[in-house]
């Protein structure tokens, strides 16, 4: 089974990701709009109440006025369980009936008891005032609360309602409330959820395609990559994968790919330049041992001959011995095999050993060799290790001096390292062949006559490598060669 590509994930979460951000903000638009009307809606039926409130108290206040003109006594116009006051309410809210803003609007007032003394525009299924209201609205308090209308055989309806009370003298007069239907809210609501719930699928399916389609622009490097990836095998490890120029993570994956693809391309080339160098070191010495051996068998020899050809045979083998001996320790090396006995000892002392050694081989060219170092340098490494480093680096110090010329060794102290210089005065190399010194088997043109197997600073550098230091060469044709190793000392 085919298992769903990227751009299918990508498209699929990328609408789910719409779908969950389309709903929350649907969710908060629709709590956000019904708080906003509720609001609207609390504040005009405020402003009617109080408009109401005015013109009772303005009407009240006429007939006070004519009463008095008349001889009555003013304490009789209390608004309290007053007769009067309810004529003069129910006329009031009689002539606000016909005004256009109290359309579908239900006023009411009651009195000090819950009773109620006047209405307009009054709707079956209404709630009663609650008992015991009068106790908690104090002078001109308001409540908001919403009703639920139920008349007889009609489909209940919500509505919103506001109770205001009316003091008189620090006394309870009495109180108003108006009521209005929510049907209008209700039916903006309505109307916004239907059209999200018909917007919001064709959003997500619209941003769903735009997805895949981004996702399928921005993969185009990617299937570029595989392409190539799939045409790369070992006769056109050359190949390299289009860099999209847009600086971003997949031109970084392509530029990965690519050194990636270089460094395979340098590794198999070094394998197949390893292969080739190993072959020719070693055809030499069997064609030797090949021919020695056929000529041998010819005809009967002497005791003499034949021990000539076995001697001139070992010698052979020795020489195949050393160079696998020096594979095998640089394969070593290279799988991290190598487990370093690392004690302390003098570096001093290690270099007058080695140097003696190379004193015999630098007699015989009439070579100098001259060592500058303290009388006590302790660091701490495998002694044997560089021990045959520094015998590599000065046997091809001597290797490639010409006769009558000079080895220079000195050993020094720089911040937390040790460093040790061996210099020439021989043949020298040109610089574009310094990179290359330390690949295997690699020997310049000019050495070529002059044996070895080009290991010797392969396996010096590797040494160097495992006790953290490195060695680096500056050479000059004709004025000779300088070999720096640089060592940390203890507790570096």
């Amino acid at each position: 089974m085919r298992l769903p590509s990227i751009r299918f994930k990508i498209g699929l979460w990328y609408m789910l990701i719409m779908a969950l951000t389309l709903l929350l903000f649907s969710f908060l638009l629709h709590s956000y709009l019904n708080r906003r009307l509720i609001a609207g809606l609390d504040d005009l039926l405020l402003s009617r109440v109080e408009g109401i409130i005015h013109s009772i108290d303005a009407y009240w206040e006429a007939e006070k006025i004519d009463a008095i003109r008349d001889g009555a006594k003013d304490f009789a116009f209390s608004k309290i369980d007053n007769e009067n006051f309810a004529r003069v309410a129910r006329f009031c809210l009689q002539e606000k009936s016909d005004d256009p803003s109290l359309l579908n609007i239900t006023l009411q007032v009651f009195n000090v008891h819950g009773g109620m003394i006047a209405s307009v525009n009054d709707i079956p299924g209404i709630p009663d005032i609650l008992p015991g209201l009068q106790q908690e609205l104090g002078p001109g308090q308001k409540g908001y609360s919403d009703l639920l209308i139920s008349a007889p055989g009609k489909t209940s309806v919500p509505a919103r309602a506001l109770i205001v009370s009316v003091h008189e003298h620090s006394s309870l007069a009495y109180f108003v409330r108006i009521i209005s239907p929510l049907t209008e809210i209700d039916q903006i609501l309505r109307e916004l959820r239907m059209a999200m719930w018909l917007l919001l699928p064709a959003i997500v399916v619209l941003t769903g395609i735009a997805g895949m389609f981004l996702a399928k622009t921005s993969m185009r490097p990617v299937e570029a990559i595989i392409d190539t990836a799939a045409r790369i095998n070992a006769e056109n490890l050359k190949l390299r994968v289009p860099v999209p120029a847009t600086h971003d993570e997949i031109s970084r994956l392509a530029e990965t790919f690519n050194r990636m693809l270089e460094n395979v391309d340098n590794s198999f080339s070094q394998q197949q330049r390893l292969i080739q160098d190993v072959s020719h070191e070693l055809r030499t010495p069997l064609t030797i041992l090949k021919g020695e051996l056929e000529v041998s068998l010819k005809r009967l020899r002497s005791a003499h001959e034949y021990e000539a050809v076995l001697l001139s045979n070992l010698e052979e083998i020795n020489h195949i011995e050393r160079l696998v001996e020096n594979l095998l320790t640089l394969a070593r090396f290279d799988n991290r095999q190598v487990v370093l006995n690392k004690k302390e000892f003098d570096l001093a002392a290690l270099l007058r050993r080695v140097g003696d050694d190379m004193h015999i081989l630098a007699r015989q060219k009439r070579i100098e060799l001259d060592l500058r170092q303290p009388e006590h340098f302790p660091v701490m490494g495998d002694e044997n290790q560089l021990a045959q480093a520094f015998f590599n680096l000065l046997d091809n110090a001597v290797k490639y001096t010409d006769p009558g010329g000079l080895v220079t060794v000195e050993l020094q102290r720089q911040d937390e390292n040790g460093i040790i210089t061996i210099a020439d005065n021989g043949i020298g190399m040109d610089a574009a062949e310094l990179p290359l010194i330390f690949d295997r088997f690699y020997r310049c043109d000019k050495s070529r006559g002059r044996g070895g197997y080009g290991l010797g600073l392969s396996i010096a550098s590797s040494i160097a490598e495992a006790h953290c230091g490195r060695i680096t060469v500056a050479s000059q044709p004709g004025r000779g060669t300088t070999v720096t190793v640089v060592l940390p000392l203890m507790g570096a």
